[in-house]
């Protein structure tokens, strides 16, 4: 954690949201996506009056992850 921002997931005060995470080295990686699904980089300046609606990154998950099939005979 780089000590300035917690990772996780803020909503703008326009609506966008703005997905927070630490790369391998620990700074800040800042993407905006917007209402109509694109997405852009942005810096801390970004956050000015977002709100944090959740901890994970990613969320919410517009694609659902497949992870595998397990079967139990």
């Amino acid at each position: 954690m780089n000590g300035e921002l917690s990772p996780g997931t803020y909503r703008a005060k326009n609506g966008d949201l703005i997905h927070c995470r630490d790369d391998f080295e620990g700074h800040s990686q800042i993407d905006v996506e917007h209402s109509d699904g694109s997405t852009s980089w942005a810096d801390l300046t970004a956050l000015r009056g977002a709100v944090r609606v959740s901890d994970d990154p990613d969320w919410p998950l517009r694609h659902p992850r497949f992870i595998g099939v397990l079967r139990f005979d």
